[in-house]
């Protein structure tokens, strides 16, 4: 289960990285709207990080 949470980390992090590289010189209020829009989704009533480490089957 922590494996999974720190894989999910590490994706999360490496995808935003590249939408920082990519949209930071050319469309900075993108951006900031793709940032806000990604930390308000969700599975129901868990985020997506406790989403996929609730329904770990090893959980």
């Amino acid at each position: 289960m922590l494996l999974m949470f720190f894989f999910i980390l590490h994706l999360h992090m490496l995808l935003w990285y590249e939408l920082d590289e990519t949209l930071e010189e050319c469309n900075g209020p993108l951006l900031y709207q793709l940032k806000r829009e990604f930390s308000t989704i969700s599975q129901g009533d868990l985020s997506v990080s406790k989403y996929y480490t609730c329904n770990d089957p090893n959980f």
